[in-house]
């Protein structure tokens, strides 16, 4: 369950990996790494604040923009 606290959102760690399922790896996601960018599949039901909240908890890594 999340709550939400102003734009933040707090996620358990069962959640976190429900949202994010598996690194999405291309030709085109492999270029954009090169700019310390990642690709994540993630269900077409999550929102913007619950994918940074998943990524920051999972992987203690904090970033500037999320783009769906």
């Amino acid at each position: 369950m999340s709550k939400y606290s102003g734009n933040r959102v707090s996620l358990d760690k069962e959640r976190m990996y429900e949202i994010i399922r598996s690194p999405l790896i291309t030709e085109t996601t492999t270029i954009i790494s090169e700019h310390n960018q990642v690709s994540f599949r993630v269900p077409l039901s999550a929102t913007t604040p619950k994918i940074r909240a998943a990524v920051e908890g999972l992987f203690d890594v904090q970033f500037t923009s999320v783009t769906t």
